[in-house]
């Protein structure tokens, strides 16, 4: 019987994961941008990792990677047009930095297949980590994660989202139960393909079930249809 092989999750995908579900509180503004602890990241990683590609010999740019960047320039351009240079310069760059730095972290630190199911493991024990909160979150309408967050770092109350179905609709550490159920459903199909090998084990269903349990919790349409388009 073949032993299973754990390889360790790259530090610049782990790094960014953990700054993308950091609670919004310990964000702050500048210049009326606000800089959340993943746009920090982004802002610092962005510029090296793409001269990083550009230069590298192993990883030989192709189709996909040219594609994003035009699509950055473009939509750079198109708000230029629309609202002038500040805010193409504005908007513009903080989409830049979100669309096409986030792309780059991926694509510099995944480059097998073992790093890739590293960081899918990395993934779902962070939500199932956060699923115990938001289940005592949604049945109870106390957003644990955030009203700590809050009595750390300070900020104006949450807003009141409407109950559905007799539960609260969960937070988890994000700005709107919609991030959170869409940050849940991003890792179904992956459980049953990657970790799971594309077989239904039992191991396999306990995952789906962590992640289309998480997913509910947002009690909102767009993570649903998600789950069910995968």
């Amino acid at each position: 019987m073949s032993r299973v092989r754990y390889t360790a999750v790259p530090t610049l995908a782990a790094v960014f994961y953990a700054a993308l579900i950091f609670p919004p509180e310990f964000s702050v503004t500048v210049g009326g941008l606000r800089l959340t602890l993943y746009r920090v990241f982004l802002l610092l990683v962005t510029v090296p990792l793409l001269m990083r590609l550009l230069q590298s010999t192993k990883q030989r740019m192709h189709a996909v990677d040219y594609l994003v960047m035009a699509h950055a320039g473009w939509v750079v351009l198109a708000l230029t047009v629309y609202g002038g240079i500040g805010q193409g310069i504005e908007s513009g760059g903080i989409y830049v930095v979100e669309s096409l730095g986030a792309y780059l972290v991926g694509r510099i630190a995944i480059t097998n297949t073992e790093q890739h199911r590293a960081l899918l493991r990395y993934m779902v024990t962070l939500l199932g980590l956060m699923f115990l909160f938001t289940v005592p979150e949604s049945l109870t309408g106390t957003h644990f994660i955030r009203e700590l967050a809050r009595a750390i770092a300070g900020g104006p109350g949450l807003p009141i989202i409407e109950q559905r179905m007799g539960l609260d609709r969960a937070f988890g550490s994000f700005d709107h139960p919609i991030l959170y159920g869409v940050f849940a459903a991003s890792t179904f199909a992956a459980c049953f393909y990657i970790l799971g090998q594309g077989k239904f084990k039992a191991r396999t269903i306990g995952l789906m079930g962590l992640v289309g349990s998480s997913a509910f919790l947002s009690l909102s349409a767009g993570p649903f249809v998600g789950l069910f388009c995968q």
